[in-house]
């Protein structure tokens, strides 16, 4: 195999460490929006919880079911549009990296094989992290779904560009100079990382987070792992 492509969030870095950093670093502010029965812990573990089975769907879709599961203070909830422009900004501010992810990944450069990033998400907010996290330099080529959807079609939405349609798997094999079955393609998502390279033709990787795997076992990939560590077993 000639090189791993990775998604980002789950895989690269840790979004449920970053999300517990956030609300601990917020709490006095928060607990007057969260349900006056819990602690910071409990509404940490709540949310993690539900955005891991939900953010398939959109923050619009965890949103909902926080509301379902009455996790809002009901005299102080906030409306959808004050909960998303919250956690929009403190993504752009606070990532909280895996202490394994720039070892492997220097690990994996000398081994001769390429890196690339696949990631979901806008241009704006994905590239923020990428650089905050410091990833930039280490990878031969990173493929942001709303850039490249604003570059093929002038709009960052179109979701025909995202994963886990083909063609931005196929623009990534491109750019690298590499046929899909000659790379790995590494992420945590069963649908958009898992089922979307296979289909573009890659070898996929499953990294078990707490999104659960929706398809057939019989579907599941040979090669699934915990955390990103265990790639190194493959090279």
């Amino acid at each position: 195999m000639k090189g791993f492509v990775f998604d980002l969030d789950n895989t690269l870095f840790d979004r449920y460490g970053t999300i517990t950093e956030i609300m601990r670093q917020d709490q006095e502010r928060l607990m007057s929006y969260i349900n006056p029965a819990y602690d910071i812990e409990h509404a940490i573990g709540h949310v993690v919880h539900t955005e891991a089975l939900n953010i398939i769907n959109g923050w619009e879709s965890v949103y909902s079911r926080l509301l379902e599961e009455c996790f809002f203070n009901r005299s102080n909830t906030p409306t959808y549009r004050q909960f998303y422009d919250y956690v929009m900004y403190k993504f752009n501010n606070v990532a909280v990296a895996f202490p394994f992810t720039v070892k492997l990944l220097k690990d994996i450069k000398r081994s001769g094989r390429k890196l690339g990033i696949i990631t979901n998400g806008s241009s704006d907010l994905q590239n923020r992290k990428i650089d905050m996290l410091g990833f930039r330099e280490l990878f031969d080529c990173i493929l942001v779904a709303g850039a490249y959807s604003k570059q093929m079609c002038g709009r960052e939405d179109d979701f025909e560009y995202w994963k886990p349609n083909r063609a931005i798997f196929d623009e990534m094999s491109k750019q690298l100079s590499i046929a899909a079955q000659d790379l790995y393609y590494v992420g945590d998502n069963a649908n958009n990382d898992v089922i979307g390279s296979a289909q573009a033709g890659y070898v996929p990787i499953w990294i078990i987070s707490k999104s659960p795997w929706i398809y057939d076992n019989s579907q599941m990939p040979i090669n699934r792992f915990y955390s990103i560590e265990g790639i190194r077993s493959l090279l």
